[in-house]
């Protein structure tokens, strides 16, 4: 029985496989921390109007798989983003954000280094990885099928942790 990265290595093959289900679970409280459980799939008009897409079980073990098979399929010694669609509070509208990465550190801490103007950044910590997504976001194109897209040039830094770093801690937080 096939999953989510089957079907992501199964495209990189030229194979596809069955849809397998639903479920939602983001209707009960989900542990802090646990992102990739917290958010559902919408479903996708290519496999019917009453099926959904389910977000991987560990989003990072997902990236990880997904890169390991790169290597094994092509030789690419890539990093992996995998991401959803995002709504933010206090903003209209969506963005694509990380739910799991592999090969690549998620944060850009820019900490002690200097601004344009000279002056030390103290606070400056990017979302790396969520930049990734959305980029990759406007590539994909919402409805056009597209699964995966492959972005070039940017220079990251490796990492073998996972994207739950991006996740604030309860006492950060200002919504729980």
């Amino acid at each position: 029985m096939g999953g989510e990265v089957d079907i992501g290595i199964a495209a990189l093959e030229g194979q596809r496989e069955p849809f397998l289900g639903l479920a939602f679970e983001a209707a009960a409280p989900q542990p802090p921390g646990d992102l990739g459980r917290q958010i559902v799939g919408q479903p996708l008009v290519e496999f019917g109007d009453d099926l959904a897409l389910l977000l991987p079980e560990d989003a990072d073990v997902s990236a990880r798989r997904i890169r390991d098979g790169l290597k094994r399929l092509c030789g690419a010694d890539a990093a992996v983003v995998v991401t959803d669609t995002f709504g933010r509070p206090w903003r209209d509208g969506l963005t694509d954000i990380c739910i799991g990465i592999a090969g690549i550190n998620p944060m850009l801490d820019l900490r002690g280094t200097n601004d344009l103007g000279g002056r030390e950044l103290h606070h400056t910590v990017v979302a790396l990885a969520d930049q990734i997504s959305a980029a990759g976001g406007l590539l994909m194109e919402k409805a056009s099928g597209i699964p995966a897209v492959l972005l070039r040039g940017y220079k990251f830094q490796p990492y073998e942790g996972t994207a739950k770093i991006l996740i604030r801690p309860p006492e950060a937080d200002l919504f729980r």
